[in-house]
């Protein structure tokens, strides 16, 4: 997970009451005896103690740890405690607060960008707009932000959790598999009664008529047809990080390590998802993988089904010599890292004009024909072949380093080995045949 570490200025100010039988010089001496902070302490107000703790010479690292334990300490001793300033949170919440302008941001992207596709410029209208819960964003800015449209943005990050929700944790198999239950009670009912009402059979028919529009096999606009990684496992994990956003949205006085750690692990799950999502929609719009052939690189961004959902494969071979070729192969992989790759690979050749306009378009990946002609750039570029065969160990230490890292952190499936020609072709040939059969 992410290094535990702090700034050098780290400091947390407290505001307590002392139980009676209790003086200030307890706590004093409390942190005279603490081998990891030191601090300040004053009585105002009638016996309202303030106090400010900082961690002492080069055990910033360990503040968090002790902030903890001093707090333990207080609340044996104290009959009111509260935190004033935790200058750990403010890094925490700046963390936080990045993290969640990409989520959102992405998440409102891929929906508008779906329906958009499939019902055109009033598709908010059709299938979104609740004028109860519209809020007006452009009401005293400025006059040329009231020239977009983003319809999303009228509605908060609730009604995007209520949306996942109501359209992701219940997909079309379940209620299927609920209606087909009620069928079935239904049934029973009929045959154990002698008598049942008269509306009975129209029930029954309205039940069959409800399982019929609702059955995989209907075609029509629905949210399982435009999307694959949106599951109910993702309504579990947006929940729990609608959950810890709250604590950065609700400015809660301190937040832990711990805290940030889960939340920057659920953002880059669930982001991953929605880039996957994007990347079927960009790159691989007309079903045919992404491939660029270069005289020493050679990318393919395919397709293919892995446990009945579509994932996006990623390989990267390298020809270092006559006799050596290494892949690099990344199991569900998204748009962005391939745009990250082929950054490390111009800033690895000195091309970092090409890496600054990867970066700048990193979030746009339906410029594919811009995309395509910047990668055939860079792995074409002269100094690359040079470099990729005089400097090749550095390059894989810089990829493991800047994008292996981050893999890690995710748990996705990825590697960087040395192949011979034989296994290459085979490989070829297989990515050739699962191409064809999905």
């Amino acid at each position: 997970m992410r290094s535990q570490t702090s700034p050098l200025h780290c400091h947390t100010s407290f505001i307590f009451l002392l139980k009676k039988g209790y003086k200030i010089e307890l706590v004093e001496r409390l942190l005279e005896l603490n081998t990891l902070i030191e601090g300040k302490v004053d009585s105002n107000f009638n016996n309202v103690i303030f106090s400010t703790i900082y961690p002492k010479h080069a055990k910033e690292n360990k503040f968090e740890q002790a902030k903890i334990s001093f707090i333990e300490q207080l609340y044996d001793i104290c009959d009111y405690i509260s935190v004033l300033f935790d200058s750990q949170t403010v890094i925490y919440m700046q963390e936080i607060s990045k993290v969640v302008y990409n989520l959102e941001r992405e998440f409102r992207a891929l929906i508008e960008i779906s329906f958009l596709k499939q019902k055109g410029k009033d598709w908010y209208r059709i299938f979104y707009q609740d004028n109860e819960k519209e809020k007006n964003r452009m009401d005293k800015r400025p006059d040329v932000l009231k020239k977009l449209d983003n319809p999303l943005d009228n509605r908060d990050f609730v009604d995007l959790s209520n949306f996942v929700k109501r359209n992701v944790s219940t997909s079309k198999n379940t209620i299927y598999q609920k209606l087909e239950r009620i069928e079935y009670l239904f049934a029973q009912y009929k045959e154990d009664t002698q008598s049942y009402p008269d509306n009975f059979i129209h029930i029954l028919d309205n039940l069959e008529e409800i399982k019929k529009a609702t059955d995989f096999k209907n075609q029509g606009l629905s949210y399982n047809n435009l999307y694959e990684h949106l599951t109910p496992a993702l309504s579990v994990e947006w929940k729990e990080l609608y959950e810890k956003r709250n604590l950065w949205a609700h400015n809660y006085c301190l937040l832990t390590i711990e805290e940030l750690n889960r939340f920057i692990y659920l953002s880059k799950i669930v982001l991953r998802k929605i880039r996957t999502e994007i990347t079927l929609l960009s790159i691989l719009y007309d079903d045919k993988p992404f491939i660029i052939s270069g005289d020493v690189v050679n990318v393919n961004l395919n397709k293919m089904k892995s446990e009945g959902t579509t994932i996006c494969k990623l390989k990267i071979k390298l020809n270092i010599g006559p006799d050596e070729n290494h892949l690099i192969e990344i199991t569900r992989a998204t748009y962005r890292d391939i745009m990250n790759i082929m950054r490390v690979f111009a800033d690895f050749s000195n091309q970092r004009s090409l890496g600054s306009l990867l970066e700048n378009i990193s979030n746009n990946p339906f410029l594919t024909v811009f995309l395509r002609e910047t990668i055939e750039s860079i792995i074409n570029a002269t100094d690359f072949k040079g470099k990729l065969t005089s400097e090749f160990d550095e390059l894989k230490k810089v990829i493991r380093e800047e994008i292996f890292n981050e893999f890690d952190l995710e748990k996705v499936k990825h590697s960087m080995q040395k192949i011979n020609k034989k296994e290459s072709k085979m490989d070829d040939d297989l990515d050739t045949l699962l191409q064809q059969i999905f």
